[in-house]
């Protein structure tokens, strides 16, 4: 499931969308929290977002207990989409799309962790164990 959603979001982010004349790009972090523009906290909340399934899906893909690598793997997801939207000239290639994004991955990974202790009180098992039962 996490392949399928990452592809989603390739699909969304860079392969639909038309390439523009020229590369834009926005480095500097959180500069543009100096200028609130229109739209600018839908901005936020959808590339935030955007990789919480992320890091719910990383939780159960490669366990629960690294969260280092589900935040490291959401980084690396947003810093490719970035570099393809500037490369293919399809969006701006924005620092800040990168740390919104990594922020919703661990977002995702907390929400797993409450899921996760949830369930374990409710069935006395870990949410990755139940994947596992049933994915054989």
């Amino acid at each position: 499931m996490l392949a399928i959603y990452i592809l989603m979001i390739i699909f969304g982010t860079v392969i639909f969308r038309e390439p523009e004349p020229e590369m834009r790009y926005h480095l500097i972090p959180l500069v543009r929290y100096t200028t609130i523009y229109d739209g600018f906290i839908a901005d936020v909340l959808v590339n935030v977002g955007m990789l919480v399934p992320v890091g719910f899906l990383g939780a159960i893909t490669f366990g629960h207990k690294d969260a280092l690598k589900v935040a490291a793997i959401g980084c690396l997801l947003s810093t490719l989409i970035e570099l393809a939207q500037l490369l293919g000239r399809c969006g701006v290639c924005n620092i800040d799309d990168v740390i919104h994004n990594t922020i919703g991955c661990v977002i995702g990974y907390g929400i797993f962790i409450l899921c996760d202790k949830l369930f374990h009180q409710i069935f006395g098992m870990q949410i990755a164990d139940a994947h596992t039962m049933f994915a054989k």
